[in-house]
């Protein structure tokens, strides 16, 4: 059985999902730039930043940084914004030029992001975020994932080492090591280059599609078991849910995972959009 949670309104094409204290959830619409919260024990959710405000007009991942901040990319605005999650105040936004921010993940107290325009990860040490307006950091440069290495998921290594970073290009996953800002292909035995990715003790799961246009793509769920220090990995399995409607990204809660359904190049698209809850296998 798969619970359900409906995001108002009839264009929201959501795009990244995190969870956050109080078993509550936020999720971004990339068609607008608005952020919904919701809660893990009710259906509904709510509008918790209106689409626009704050020159947020797009918002694709999302992540929390010590419980108290949200961060969100702005997409191909190239912003990156952080929010106090208690007042839903704007702390900080940084601009990354000409980019297309994709995805976030936190490492202590600096946030990672993939640039989905070009193969570089950026950087923003949370500490010395204020409202002022400024450009992100260049961390590092994925070289060698393809042409169009369209860089999306993030995550980090189990043993904290290192970034794993999903080029969507051309399926394949990169090790970025957090000392030397060096990117290593890991190869896990099969096609590989997650939209969201999300790492449970050794268990890296990905949302991959598969086809060579928007009509026949197809969505699946894989599951990599990741080496400690991400040097390696094997995919163990790669399944299909009935309640797929485009997944990009995923989250974690109550032994659940968390899909955003975004109905992305989908024909005849539209409301209701949904997050849907997958058991985890066993």
């Amino acid at each position: 059985m798969h619970a359900v949670y409906t995001l108002p309104g009839d264009a929201v094409f959501p795009e990244g999902i995190t969870t956050a204290p109080g078993g509550t959830f936020h999720v971004g619409s990339s068609r607008d730039g608005t952020v919904y919260r919701g809660s893990l024990d009710h259906p509904e959710t709510e509008v918790w930043l209106p689409a626009g405000s704050d020159g947020r007009t797009c918002v694709l991942g999302l992540t929390v940084h010590a419980g108290t901040r949200l961060v969100a990319c702005g997409g191909d605005t190239g912003h990156l914004y952080v929010y106090d999650l208690r007042t839903a105040a704007l702390v900080a936004r940084r601009t990354a030029p000409d980019a297309l921010l994709n995805d976030v993940w936190i490492v202590g107290d600096t946030a990672y992001v993939t640039d989905s325009r070009t193969p570089v990860v950026w950087r923003l040490p949370l500490g010395d975020s204020d409202a002022t307006t400024g450009e992100l950091e260049v961390f590092a440069t994925v070289e060698g994932a393809g042409t169009l290495p369209f860089l999306n998921g993030i995550t980090a290594t189990p043993d904290g080492s290192a970034l794993l970073v999903a080029a969507q290009g051309d399926d394949s996953l990169w090790r970025v090591d957090l000392a030397t800002a060096e990117a290593t292909r890991v190869e896990v035995g099969a096609p590989f280059g997650p939209d969201g990715m999300l790492l449970l003790g050794d268990a890296l799961y990905g949302l991959v599609n598969e086809g060579t246009s928007h009509a026949d793509v197809v969505f699946y769920l894989s599951e990599v078991c990741i080496a400690a220090d991400g040097r390696s990995g094997v995919e163990v399995r790669r399944w299909r849910e009935d309640c797929f409607d485009a997944p990009t990204t995923l989250a974690y809660a109550h032994d659940r995972l968390l899909l955003v359904n975004s109905q992305m190049h989908k024909p005849g698209a539209g409301a209701p959009f949904q997050v849907v809850t997958v058991a985890l296998p066993e």
